[in-house]
């Protein structure tokens, strides 16, 4: 990938070089264009005067391509010539931010991306090409850049992120070469991770879908022998005898589409095509199945069905360009027709094809675009995950909620809920057990929530002395153990408000139980969500916390506290020693532990995570939570990237 993005900029060079509209004239050049000049004095090695140069043009004619153009030259010369590190970074970035939708901002991102991908920098690599993703999804920048990004995840670790990249890499570009060998590199993942069924779908669609494809019959090879080795099918190539009906009427679709499209519409249909960054004239489509409007003016129902259909049989570029005409459509109408019942259910199905194809910030931004629409539609988007749930597809059910979790955090305790309904029925107990957990500390007045955890926890959990606690919720007895568990699970899930409450009820209740310590760390923990509810005003906080530390300075809880409370307020080397003395007062307690190791991670510091759970595994070999974490964060720090062939 490297190799193809310099041949990139050594052809832009040459378009540089090969004579541009001068903009500006340098003294002493007498004739010659500008840029002409700055190319000159950089291909002699001089490169101090080039930058000058280049920086005069970007100058003489700010905001345009040249400039940026000219910026691109100067950030090159800075980090490849003069070495001058911070320059550089800071000169692509001021490309970015000039325009990040140009083509000088692609290319700057993506070298930034390259450039802290050499560094091993993966979190700010990541970042920068991720922005060129979302910037202009459907560019060949774009589609270098999505595998960069999966390289980037298979060299941080992150398997399973990386997989998934080039999975969506496949679908956005299809038409790539490089597609078919991102399906079988994410096989080879997918066995690393011991999901075989996933590794065989990958293959099987590499030999169905890039048989016939020049130049991919090295890769067809290589999924045909993966294949084989696991005994698994080997399909046929994809051809109209071998298509399925649907697409065999797809096909035909295109084809009439194609076929019957007069010329003096190609150019207006060609520009919607390209405006939509799915590449799909979501008129056109409907088109071509022969689906019009009715007088009712209610196309984008069929739409919505359409696109629904289309996505569960994973063309998801077809059904994104559905989803998003079908909600302009609808928005359209909506003064006369008031809100379409399926707006909240088309954001959702266009939020879920944005995440298919790797480009999860749009999703986060189609959400947010229909929250600021209507708060209704949140209600919605539940209701028809409802839909899926009362006819048994319950995968679908929690894809749903899962994506509008977090959106509206009164709303959480109700999603949570449901998905614990879902997961209940998919016999998954130890997701059962989480989402049941996160309704709870979103709402912990939900005697339903708190009755359903109760029973996951005795009945399939194993944890029956931990069940007793929030049946006592259930029961309204009150106690200040429960108080403290429900607190505890709010402040986990980052509930601050009901973290509060917990802590502050479940204290009286511990002082009047006269367990003195007891109260001393709710009142600790009450501090902690104190200061995250009020970051600019410690001043209360740190008042309600000092007491606690000061009469059970030996005390588990107060010292946990004071680790998150030193965490909070950015105050690293503090909050490491109190987690440290936390975890020393009660070393069979895994939670300091989880809180340690995560911060660690924060840090990017996965070897200092590693001891920690390994010091906490040689007290307790039993624990088996805590050691999966070990092996899972050990498998990501030790695998080495597959690469790309």
């Amino acid at each position: 990938m490297y190799k193809t993005f310099q041949s990139g900029m050594l052809s832009w060079s040459a378009r540089v070089g090969g004579g541009m509209i001068a903009v500006a004239f340098i003294a002493g050049c007498s004739g010659g264009s500008a840029m002409n000049l700055a190319k000159k004095q950089e291909q002699a090695g001089d490169y101090n005067a080039a930058v000058t140069s280049y920086e005069q043009i970007a100058t003489t004619a700010p905001g345009t391509p040249e400039a940026r153009q000219a910026k691109l030259a100067v950030a090159r010369i800075q980090l490849s010539d003069l070495k001058q590190t911070e320059q550089g970074v800071a000169t692509y970035r001021s490309v970015v931010d000039s325009d990040p939708k140009s083509d000088e901002g692609l290319t700057a991102a993506y070298q930034l991306g390259l450039h802290y991908f050499r560094l091993e920098d993966f979190d700010n690599a990541a970042t920068s090409f991720q922005g060129v993703i979302n910037a202009q999804p459907t560019s060949e920048t774009a589609g270098n850049a999505q595998l960069m990004l999966a390289k980037t995840y298979e060299k941080a670790g992150k398997l399973a992120d990386a997989e998934q990249t080039y999975n969506a890499f496949s679908s956005l570009h299809a038409e790539n070469p490089n597609a078919a060998i991102a399906l079988e590199t994410r096989a080879k993942l997918l066995d690393q991770l011991g999901n075989k069924t996933e590794a065989i779908a990958s293959r099987q669609r590499i030999v169905r879908e890039f048989g016939n494809t020049t130049g991919a019959q090295e890769v067809v090879e290589l999924a045909k022998q993966g294949l084989q080795a696991e005994g698994a099918v080997v399909p046929s190539v994809l051809t109209p005898e071998t298509m399925s009906d649907t697409e065999r009427a797809q096909m035909r679709r295109e084809n009439i589409r194609d076929r019957d499209r007069p010329q003096s519409t190609r150019s207006a249909a060609e520009t919607v095509r390209r405006a939509n960054i799915f590449g799909v004239n979501a008129d056109d489509l409907m088109s071509s199945m022969n689906i019009t409007t009715d007088e009712q003016g209610t196309m984008y129902d069929a739409m919505f069905s359409m696109a629904t259909v289309m996505f569960l049989s994973e063309q998801y570029k077809d059904a994104g360009a559905l989803y998003q005409r079908a909600i302009e459509l609808a928005e359209e109408d909506q003064d006369r027709n008031g809100v379409w019942e399926n707006l909240g259910p088309s954001y959702q199905g266009l939020a879920s094809v944005y995440k298919k194809l790797g480009l999860n910030q749009l999703a986060s931004q189609a959400m947010s675009d229909a929250m600021k629409s209507n708060p209704q539609l949140l209600d919605q988007i539940i209701d028809s995950g409802l839909v899926d749930y009362g006819s048994g597809d319950y995968e679908r059910a929690i894809e749903i909620w899962q994506g509008i979790a977090g959106i509206n955090p009164g709303k959480d305790g109700t999603i949570f809920y449901n998905i614990g309904l879902a997961y209940k029925h998919l016999k998954d107990t130890p997701s059962e057990v989480e989402a049941f957990e996160h309704a709870v500390a979103a709402n912990p007045d939900d005697k339903d929530a708190l009755q359903s955890l109760a029973e996951v926890l005795y009945y399939r959990a194993s944890q029956r002395q931990r069940s007793y606690l929030f049946q006592d919720a259930v029961e309204d007895k009150g106690t200040a153990d429960s108080y403290l568990e429900i607190g505890m699970l709010s402040a986990k899930f980052g509930y601050w408000v009901p973290a509060q409450s917990q802590f502050n009820i479940g204290a009286r209740v511990a002082k009047n139980e006269e367990k003195l310590e007891l109260a001393a760390g709710m009142n600790a923990m009450k501090a902690v969500a104190m200061l995250q509810r009020s970051p600019d005003k410690p001043e209360a906080a740190v008042e309600t916390l000092q007491p606690a530390l000061t009469a059970f300075p030996e005390s588990y809880l107060v010292r946990y506290a004071s680790a998150m409370f030193a965490q909070a307020k950015g105050d690293k080397e503090k909050a490491v020693a109190e987690y440290k003395k936390a975890i020393s007062l009660k070393p069979r307690d895994s939670e300091p532990v989880r809180s340690l190791a995560s911060f660690y991670l924060a840090q990017g510091d996965k070897a200092a995570a590693l001891a920690t759970y390994a010091a906490f595994m040689e007290q307790n070999p039993s624990n088996d939570a805590i050691r999966q974490a070990h092996d899972l964060l050990k498998l990501e720090t030790t695998s080495q990237p597959t690469g790309m062939q």
